[in-house]
């Protein structure tokens, strides 16, 4: 899963950056630090339960019971700002 923080490039001196953007999963979570001059953008990638298809349908056309997927939903995103503190990213 590929993760960026803003909508335009977050600034990433050394007075303003994302210090780390941790991915809470279902069965834990990841954290990534970033250093001023890094990309406001980092990859994480999964593993055991949690390496299902993400799905973002409101409803699941085969109906949650029947999913053959094991889709996955919820997955919460957070972010540091060294200037603006803590963020929440939507998915």
């Amino acid at each position: 899963m590929r993760v960026r923080v803003g909508e335009e490039k977050h600034p990433m001196t050394g007075e303003h950056h994302i210090q780390w953007i941790y991915l809470l999963t279902y069965e834990g979570g990841q954290i990534k630090f970033l250093r001023p001059g890094d990309k406001a953008a980092v990859n994480f990638a999964f593993a055991d339960g949690d390496a299902y298809s993400y799905c973002d349908r409101a409803v699941c056309e085969m109906g949650r019971g029947n999913c053959q997927f094991q889709c996955k939903r919820g997955y919460l995103i957070y972010a540091y700002c060294s200037l603006h503190g803590l963020y929440r990213l939507a998915l």
